[in-house]
């Protein structure tokens, strides 16, 4: 088992858990419900040194003595964490009972994060070994010092902590308070742990004098005010820190000023010991028995990194392995280091150890140091580029733009987004610095960075990404960089309709995807190898530009266009064929349900999941079958069960394999689904959780469709007439293909409703009007039947009951071919309603208790 930075080893004493019952009350129990079968997730915070690692190395212990299967990971300072680097470290040192299955491949394989094909492959085998692992035996994960942790690290715990709530899986996660400052990812993450997986929050307080003095009296047979004076003296000086309190002990035992007489213990004059002020103190002490030039080498072991190979020691030092093993024996001996199992590395046995050493470094020999490191691990050919980029970054070093460009390449191969946009704007930054130099400019360079950083954050800050994009595109001017010129572009025109600006956003599409298709032959080769790792699978953009098409309800456009280019896929002798241009079955599966075709619209999300799935993507899958559940499902099988159980079963999955690229909550993409079923709590919860989640603004605004009517179901008209004005600025006057059409069309008619719930018969009916020319404009059948009720409504509204039964009669027609369950329940429903008022009871009933009918088989309440 490894250790941090709450239990330093070397100490012949047990670790400091006095003070902390209730603490280890609530992780015993925790570990009982374990081995009942029951997932938790516990948060350990403190200061450094409260003793964090000590309690829930503690656990882990009592666990291991269970029979449960315990495995430890951690994250280090002073090196830049790769992605997923303290899953790596669960899987790197350890060796599994022989009836637990093989550990996941791509986190404990020999090329580390470089095995990582993708994140969905990665989720997935992780969550089949923990799943298979625990028919074997319970399991406990501690992840130490999150607060160092990658993003990708934490979307992967993130993942894992919402599939162990039924499975005897308990995880311990330990971070510094002090650390957690906004920009850490760990801060941000916690709120969302403890909502969505229900995590146990610990935070370790210092210990109070009774703590101290009870561990002073349980621990020393001594005179009462020799204790007194002890734990004065402890409480004085350490003020409650269990790791600072135990450092103390050590000394003072050390120098005999503590020591043991026959049965007791005899303390000595206090004033003459030589107390440390500050944590570094107290391990420098621990070098006494180390020579000078131990020392040094120590020292630039601390260079290299909290685990140092005994050959690139070495090679950095110029010192001969035997040396360095002998350095080793004192230092192991000192409590400094280990060496692993292979003897082929050492390991600091502390973080502060190794800060304390690397602080005595003159800055000029450390940077010299570093590029020696870095060179040397530059020369394998699996070298971690995180690793060497941090070298190449702290010794400043013309090279760490470019490694630091292949750490982010890697971990957006792997969908580590936010990891990856880190990466991507480091090195943009160092190469503005190199620039101030004319000979060393490489405006191209930096505007594929930037490129990278903007791509990278396309769905947390479209906006931002636009910013970014336009100087992209100024040194690709620049530059005469034509690839890049186009994917910037390319890019520019999806991020303005991801914030609204849809308008502008089409034509630029267009031209873009045309400018790709005219590049040379070197160019779009080049443009494939900048962007083939990325995840970005784009092709030339024809596919994308279909499906907005469609989003926006240029149905005619978008099916031409859309079935030309699925046909031109699906040709053996196509000229162009993109992995991008299968995003044309998204748009085809939108028009085919607004036209009506409800047969076609599923076989086109069928194609386009089975594309994504080809290529690992499940962002999309999970997208797709979310826009199923609203665009197909909704309207035309409603009060079919079996599929809404099968569309929420395939929607949970794919959101849990594509969980790190997916920025809001569980069932966001079923609210939908949500309203019918009468859900309406939860669709509150999600969109204060979209809110802080901050994703994009046309991503988003769809919803309005459901907000909207949940606001006046519940009596909130202010509210409502609100959400009509985001997506409406310009009221009823507002014209169609600007906006998410299908999503949109039914908030149309919601402020017409609202206007007739106030009296206003004017305003309603130019809403109703609005909605008609929407319809017409678009050529949708989806809205039609809805339409019609709209305008019975109105006509009722206005004593006119003969018009209302005729529009009545006409939403029934038109719901009724093709089946639409919930607009024919609200037809039958309107007409049951006239009846009755008509007095035409026979009819009424036959209506109203189809309406029933209907309401039960959709389960709509």
């Amino acid at each position: 088992m490894s250790h941090s930075d709450d239990s330093i080893p070397g100490t012949t004493f047990a670790p400091l858990l006095g003070g902390r019952d209730r603490d280890i009350g609530m992780l015993r129990a925790r570990l009982a419900a374990t081995l009942a079968g029951e997932g938790s997730l516990v948060l350990i915070g403190g200061e450094t040194g409260i003793g964090k690692t000590a309690l829930a190395e503690e656990l882990c212990r009592e666990a291991a003595a269970h029979g449960l299967c315990v495995l430890v990971g951690r994250c280090y300072d002073l090196t830049e964490t790769p992605p997923y680097g303290p899953w790596l470290d669960l899987f790197a040192r350890v060796a599994l009972p022989a009836d637990m299955p093989c550990p996941p491949l791509a986190l404990a394989g020999r090329d580390g994060v470089g095995a990582i094909a993708s994140q969905a492959s990665l989720f997935d085998q992780l969550r089949t070994f923990v799943v298979e692992a625990t028919r074997q035996r319970p399991i406990v994960l501690l992840l130490g010092d999150l607060h160092w942790a990658d993003p990708a690290s934490l979307d992967l715990l993130r993942f894992v902590s919402r599939i162990i709530q039924e499975l005897p899986v308990l995880i311990l996660v330990t971070y510094r308070a002090e650390e957690m400052t906004h920009d850490r990812p760990l801060h941000r993450l916690i709120p969302l742990l403890v909502r969505e997986a229900k995590a146990i929050r610990i935070e370790l307080r210092p210990l109070s004098d009774d703590d101290v003095r009870a561990l002073v009296e349980g621990r020393y047979t001594l005179p009462p005010s020799d204790s007194t004076r002890l734990v004065v003296y402890l409480q004085t000086r350490a003020q409650g820190n269990p790791l600072f309190i135990e450092e103390l002990l050590r000394n003072l035992e050390g120098k005999e000023m503590l020591a043991r007489a026959g049965d007791g213990w005899t303390l000595g004059d206090l004033s003459e010991a030589r107390v440390p002020a500050l944590l570094r103190q107290m391990i420098e002490r621990r070098f006494a028995a180390i020579s000078n030039e131990g020392r040094r080498l120590l020292a630039a072991a601390a260079v290299i990194g909290q685990e140092v190979p005994y050959d690139l020691w070495a090679a950095v030092t110029a010192t001969g392995i035997e040396a360095l093993q002998d350095v080793s024996e004192s230092a192991i001996e000192a409590a400094l280091l280990d060496e692993t199992a292979d003897g082929l590395r050492v390991r600091f046995r502390h973080p502060l150890i190794r800060a304390v050493l690397y602080e005595t470094i003159l800055p000029s020999r450390r940077r010299r140091m570093h590029r020696q490191a870095g060179e040397e691990l530059a020369l394998h050919a699996g070298a971690d580029p995180d690793v060497v980029a941090d070298h190449f970054r702290r010794a400043g070093d013309s090279r760490a733009p470019h490694w630091l460009a292949r750490a982010g390449e890697r971990a957006e191969s792997a969908l580590a987004l936010l990891t990856a946009a880190d990466r991507y704007e480091a090195a943009a930054a160092l190469l503005a610095a190199e620039e101030i130099n004319p000979e060393s400019r490489n405006p191209a360079e930096r505007g594929w960075l930037l490129h990278g950083v903007a791509r990278a954050r396309r769905y947390i800050n479209p906006r931002q990404g636009l910013t970014i994009l336009d100087e992209a595109a100024h040194l690709a001017t620049s530059a005469g960089d034509a690839a890049l010129s186009a994917a910037t572009l390319r890019l520019r025109a999806l991020l303005r309709c991801y914030v609204g600006e849809v308008h502008e956003g089409l034509p630029e599409m267009e031209a873009a995807a045309t400018a790709v298709r005219a590049l040379a032959p070197a160019d779009r080769e080049r443009l494939t190898e900048r962007l083939g790792g990325s995840g970005f699978r784009d092709g030339d953009g024809y596919g994308t530009y279909v499906s907005w098409l469609g989003f926006v309800g240029r149905n005619a456009e978008a099916r031409s266009r859309g079935e030309r280019l699925v046909s031109d896929l699906n040709a053996p002798d196509a000229v162009h064929r993109d992995t991008g241009d299968v995003h044309a079955y998204a748009g085809l599966a939108q028009v085919y349900a607004s036209l009506g075709l409800p047969d076609q619209a599923r076989e086109a999300f069928d194609a386009y999941r089975a594309a994504n799935l080809a290529i690992g993507d499940f962002a999309q899958v999970h997208s797709a079958w979310g826009h199923e559940a609203m665009f197909l499902y909704l309207p035309y099988l409603a009060d079919r069960r079996e599929e809404r159980e099968r569309l929420e079963r395939e929607t949970e999955q794919a959101r849990m394999m594509a969980h790190g690229t997916i920025l809001y909550p569980p069932r966001y993409m079923l609210q939908s689904l949500l309203f019918v079923e009468g859900a309406w709590d939860e669709i509150e919860a999600i969109t204060r959780a979209v809110r802080e989640a901050g994703v994009a603004t046309m991503i988003h605004r769809g919803w309005a469709c459901v907000l909207g009517p949940l606001a006046r179901a519940r009596g909130n008209a202010e509210r409502a007439w609100s959400i009509i004005g985001s997506v409406f600025p310009a009221g009823p006057a507002t014209e169609p293909g600007e906006l998410n059409f299908l999503d949109v069309l039914l908030v149309l008619l919601l402020a017409a409703d609202l206007a007739l719930d106030m009296g206003d018969l004017p305003t309603a009916r130019q809403w109703l009007e609005a909605h008609d020319r929407w319809v017409a404009w678009s050529g949708t059948v989806l809205g039609q039947a809805e339409g019609a009720l709209g305008w019975s409504a109105y006509y009722r509204a206005a004593g006119d009951n003969a018009r209302a039964n005729d529009a009545a009669t006409r939403a029934h027609a038109r719901a009724t071919t093709p089946r639409q369950p919930l607009a024919l329940l609200a037809a039958h429903r309107q007409l049951g309603d006239l009846a009755t008022q008509a007095g035409r009871y026979a009819d009424a009933d036959a209506h109203l208790t189809s309406a029933q009918s209907l309401a039960e088989a959709c389960a709509a309440p």
